[in-house]
């Protein structure tokens, strides 16, 4: 368990202080790891909340620009200072983003702290990235930030289409959850879950994320399907991508001589053709080189 703190912006020093004795608290622990700040930077998009920062502003009913553009939840000077006072303490710092404004403002507040000596040795992630401005794809590469998606949310349904299309716009829309823009342009695909919201299951996220279609709804054309990643690569994003963003890709993620012993049995070759990924059953799990479960027969 790699447990992210919730930072409290607004305390400033005090809240990075509690944190840090969180940390020293549970320093030592097998299997948890206290090393990261969580901070919210907006909302969501989809209607009637419609509380993610945007760039440009949500359109009415008529398809016309309205007034809200959303709620970036920490003011620019403020994120960047506490972002680069929590890299000082050796924190990673993963920040909820979904709106092209928020992902942009916490670009911007990584960059002010790489360019600080404590910044350029942390970790940054962004998760959720449902929407990003296309000139801000080749960003995570230069400043070495993380995409945390979570493509299970990247198929056409209720949530992604109805209530969000007609209040972004086409034009916006085809830069819904663009993990292959973020890929191509040098970034590091990182997968997640967001569980509890939603389901953990791997399989059927790299499914949707390969597919963009919704299994449930087959009939529903696939949502911008020029941003689908390649199986391998969502593969990555779950095993050795996912190690190198907890700063532990040395010790697991991959199957190597002198790594932890971390794997999954699973019931088919994800790779082959033809392969149902979402349908993967897995037969064992192994920690440490221990058998923690095996599948009943």
């Amino acid at each position: 368990v790699f447990a992210a703190l919730a930072a409290d912006v607004a305390r400033g020093s005090a809240s990075i202080a509690e944190m840090s004795a969180w940390r020293e608290k549970y320093r030592g622990l097998p299997h948890l790891t206290l090393d990261t700040v969580k901070i919210f930077a907006d909302g969501v998009i989809e209607y009637p909340t419609q509380s993610a920062a945007l760039l440009e502003p949500y359109l009415d009913a008529d398809g016309k620009p309205g007034a809200n553009r959303g709620e970036v939840y920490v003011a620019p000077r403020a994120f960047a200072g506490f972002v680069s006072a929590a890299a000082a303490q050796d924190f990673n710092v993963h920040v909820h983003a979904i709106g092209d404004r928020a992902v942009r403002e916490t670009l911007d507040a990584f960059a002010a702290a790489r360019a600080t000596a404590a910044g350029r040795g942390v970790r940054f992630s962004i998760s959720h990235l449902q929407l990003i401005e296309p000139s801000d794809w080749p960003r995570f590469a230069a400043l070495d930030v993380f995409a945390s998606f979570q493509l299970l949310w990247a198929q056409p349904n209720p949530y992604s289409i109805e209530a969000v299309a007609p209040y972004i716009g086409a034009a916006r829309m085809r830069y819904m959850y663009p993990a292959r823009g973020v890929h191509d342009a040098g970034g590091v695909v990182v997968g997640g879950s967001d569980w509890n919201v939603s389901s953990f299951n791997p399989f059927e996220a790299i499914d949707i994320g390969h597919t963009r279609r919704n299994p449930e709804e087959p009939q529903r054309p696939p949502l911008v399907p020029e941003q689908a990643l390649p199986v391998e690569v969502l593969l990555r994003a779950y095993t050795i991508d996912a190690a190198r963003m907890f700063g532990i890709e040395d010790e697991t993620g991959s199957l190597r001589v002198g790594k932890a012993a971390d794997l999954v049995l699973v019931d088919r070759d994800p790779l082959a053709a033809g392969t149902v990924v979402r349908d993967t059953q897995v037969l064992g799990t192994m920690i440490d080189g221990v058998w923690v479960y095996r599948k009943k027969k």
